[in-house]
């Protein structure tokens, strides 16, 4: 099966999408279109061209790149300077024209059998725009997807004598792209971004979405923490997304996970991974049902809540009204009581 990509934007957030790219190649996922705004389309401009999106966001967080601009002046570090750039005090857009200029070929790009194609802002025509890149002139590639990625503290992009801004202003996630140019099985993956995202009629379109719970850092949070967890968390959400991988609050091999559901039933499984989260086991990594449950039992006498639920329920016996009574903490209780029986 053959797939469209459609990338929302979202600054740092867009960390996650390396991920995600990541998870699809691993998995042998032809993705043969890709679309998107902002970050997601200088995401978007890397994978169709060869590049390597863990490195990109990796060289942004580890060398500093982004950050050692916004320490300088050059680019916004808060929101706050981003809606002061509304104002008129507008920030160089150069040091991220460099970064793109490394990391995309236009060359490979166009010859890459992928369907590009990008949203962005005209401050002229106050509307947005949508291109592919059988529409941009040659050598122009570049200038294009910084213009989809300027965000109103920038200076503006001008191109044919327009000034244009970041597309999530008005569209955030190009899903309508896509679906204009007949693709009808679309994965897309929006990152808690701060655009608008358009209203789309999806009516006989197979949407796969793509999503962290919650982000993982800030929009402008480019420190090497934050990405590297966002990369992490997109890799793992794909694979659950395409079902190798289970669980509600953790990430668990989707094969184990069945076979404990199988052996011990669904609700030991979700007391399991409500103890882990009291632990505070990584919630950054795949673990198979065994290796989450052992950590459970190695680890629980760390929590002094859980100890007590523990002890309350051995020295009690265990029966249902103690579950209405205890909530969460009883299921999470009792699977290290029933896991320590095993």
């Amino acid at each position: 099966m053959r797939y469209a990509l459609a990338l929302g934007g979202g600054g740092a957030r867009c960390a996650f999408q390396a991920g995600v790219w990541r998870a699809l190649s691993e998995m042998g996922k032809d993705v043969a279109a890709i679309a998107g705004t902002s970050a997601g389309a200088i995401n978007g401009a890397v994978f169709a061209s060869g590049g390597d999106g863990d490195t990109l966001w990796n060289k942004i967080s580890s060398e500093g790149a982004i950050s050692a601009a916004q320490k300088e002046g050059k680019l916004p570090s808060k929101m706050t300077e981003v809606l002061f750039g509304m104002l008129g005090d507008s920030f160089d857009i150069e040091p991220l024209r460099q970064l793109l200029t490394e990391h995309i070929s236009e060359d490979r790009l166009r010859t890459s059998g992928i369907e590009f194609g990008l949203c962005v802002y005209s401050a002229n025509r106050m509307r947005a725009f949508n291109f592919f890149s059988d529409e941009i002139e040659a050598g122009k590639l570049i200038d294009y997807v910084l213009a989809s990625s300027c965000l109103p503290a920038f200076k503006p992009v001008r191109i044919w004598n327009s000034r244009f801004y970041d597309g999530g202003i008005r569209n955030n996630l190009p899903v309508d792209m896509l679906i204009s140019r007949g693709w009808r099985n679309i994965i897309t993956v929006p990152v808690h971004g701060a655009g608008l995202t358009r209203d789309v009629n999806t009516g006989g379109v197979n949407i796969i979405e793509i999503k962290s719970r919650v982000p993982e850092g800030g929009i402008l949070d480019f420190g090497r923490e934050a990405v590297g967890r966002s990369i992490k968390s997109g890799y793992l959400e794909c694979k659950r997304a395409f079902g190798l991988v289970s669980g509600t609050e953790f990430f668990i091999n989707s094969e184990s996970y069945n076979a404990a559901q199988n052996a011990y039933g669904r609700s030991l499984i979700d007391g399991v991974e409500r103890a882990a989260d009291m632990i505070g086991l990584d919630k950054h990594r795949e673990y198979t049902f065994s290796e989450l449950a052992n950590a459970v039992v190695s680890l629980y006498e760390n929590n002094a809540q859980l100890i007590k639920a523990v002890k309350f329920i051995q020295s009690n016996g265990i029966f249902h009204n103690k579950q209405d009574f205890m909530g969460d903490l009883y299921e999470a209780a009792n699977a290290v009581i029933c896991l320590k029986k095993r």
